[in-house]
């Protein structure tokens, strides 16, 4: 990586903790302003799902009793997703930057409306500490068009063929009832998009121009006995 500034824009209280105590405090990116966060991935795969479903003729006759084959996989399809979406189990904690050191909106939204403080850090710092596994630093992509196609592409395949394994295996109810465990690469699908989802956001947060340094450590899973230890830590 060449020589970067990234600047990450906070209120006076935060900045003189950041100094003082020489800390950086991640924060929650679950509770981000963006109600779509980590989220909108999932529906792009979604859309690409139904395309891949109009575009191959290799379904079954009969799913779901008293549907016909296609609100039967629209049906399973939507469920498929909406459990994916309220089903995360780890929690995701990071900081963001941005390239910009001076942006109105940056200014507002996160620097206490103008009255905060904008602070430059060296990008290289960050990327030596993921040679530990336990972070990850990168830059955010934005939309799902032309830059993010062949993610959203990859994972719709995938959905797609899992589900008519599903359907094959007479585990239709185990996708309804959000029993990811229909297949195992369901499952694996799940967790790969939530990890994809954490550096691509949705195209009207380009001009943000963000970078995010996050916490990957697999205690902050839910099904960690102890995960409300970094949650309070937080």
């Amino acid at each position: 990586m060449e020589d970067k500034i990234l600047y990450h824009y906070c209120g006076v209280e935060t900045f003189l903790n950041i100094i003082r105590n020489h800390t950086l405090r991640l924060s929650d990116l679950c509770k981000s302003t963006d109600s779509l966060e980590l989220k909108s991935l999932l529906e792009s795969v979604e859309t690409e799902v139904m395309k891949q479903y109009r575009n191959n003729h290799d379904f079954l006759d009969f799913v779901i009793y008293g549907m016909d084959m296609d609100d039967a996989f629209s049906f399973l399809l939507q469920t498929l997703i909406s459990n994916m979406k309220k089903n995360s189990d780890q929690m995701l904690f990071g900081v963001c930057f941005s390239e910009e050191g001076d942006m109105l909106g940056q200014w507002r939204e996160y620097a206490n409306k103008g009255n905060g403080l904008v602070i430059g850090f060296d990008a290289k710092w960050f990327q030596r500490q993921c040679r530990d596994e336990m972070f990850m630093f990168s830059k955010v992509t934005y939309g799902y068009g032309e830059e993010n196609a062949d993610i959203v592409k990859k994972y719709a395949i995938s959905i797609y063929n899992e589900m008519l394994t599903a359907m094959i295996d007479g585990k239709t109810k185990n996708i309804i009832e959000g029993l990811y465990g229909a297949t195992y690469f369901m499952e694996l699908d799940r967790k790969c998009i939530y990890q994809d989802s954490i550096f691509i956001k949705r195209d009207e947060y380009r001009s943000e121009k963000e970078w995010r340094f996050i916490l990957n450590d697999g205690n902050t899973y839910k099904s960690y006995d102890e995960w409300n230890v970094y949650l309070d830590g937080f």
